[in-house]
């Protein structure tokens, strides 16, 4: 009798043991999800930040370089156009398989033209920037020291739509010689 009374015991405590892990695990789960959802809220909350101090920058040039918005405008569709030129190069090699090395060879340059730009773009933004938070922290320096970089980011920009230009002539050229 005591042996089927321990018995019943030892299974009436690991019992309890397993649900008591059970639910432990289930509130750790729980935790852990909302540990998740708070660092993904605020990974969020970042980005959102940063996008709008962007924006704000991207403001700030407008009023003293509205050219050089308009150049990185022009800047944006020549990756945009590039990147469409490359999907659909490669739907087309898609079709024809067998044709793919004179497809990849036109893809190639498309995907450096592109790389090119939004280098280049990237470049121009961090200069737009780094010059807006000079301006914001000593507005009389920022402006000045904008003044000497605005010709310089304006040529930056000119300089890589002429790239782009001379790049997609020649791969028109290349194209048609096909």
């Amino acid at each position: 009798m005591h042996i089927l009374v321990g018995i019943v015991l030892f299974f009436i405590v690991f019992g309890m043991i397993g649900k008591c892990s059970e639910e432990q695990q289930q509130r750790e789960h729980e935790v852990q999800q909302l540990i998740n959802e708070r660092e993904y809220e605020a990974q969020q909350q970042i980005q959102q930040e940063r996008y709008e101090a962007s924006q704000e920058a991207m403001f700030f040039v407008s009023g003293i370089v509205p050219e050089l918005i308009e150049r990185l405008e022009e800047i944006q569709e020549e990756i945009s156009n590039a990147n469409t030129n490359i999907s659909k190069l490669r739907n087309l090699a898609y079709k024809f398989p067998k044709q793919v090395d004179i497809i990849n060879i036109s893809i190639d340059k498309w995907e450096k033209l592109s790389g090119s730009l939004n280098r280049s773009y990237s470049t121009i933004q961090n200069s737009i920037d780094r010059a807006f938070v000079l301006y914001k922290v000593n507005e009389i320096q920022g402006r000045q020291s904008f003044e000497k970089k605005k010709k310089e980011l304006l040529k930056n920009a000119n300089d890589t739509l002429a790239l782009a230009t001379t790049v997609k002539m020649e791969l028109s050229r290349l194209q048609f010689e096909e």
